[in-house]
């Protein structure tokens, strides 16, 4: 966790969810695409990777 605060941090934030804010981030350019662009992008990130397109 990441502390919002240099000193007595009442709230902390996740790196996790600061990745996948910063992979939906990178892909806001397609309305349409940019969740599931950002998903992909934080899963192969994480180590998980898409083995087939077909759902």
């Amino acid at each position: 966790l990441f502390p919002t605060a240099p000193s007595q941090p009442c709230m902390a934030i996740s790196i996790d969810l600061l990745a996948f804010y910063w992979a939906l981030f990178e892909c806001l350019c397609d309305t349409i695409n940019a969740l599931a662009a950002a998903l992909n992008t934080h899963y192969i990130h994480r180590g998980f990777r898409m083995t087939s397109t077909e759902v």
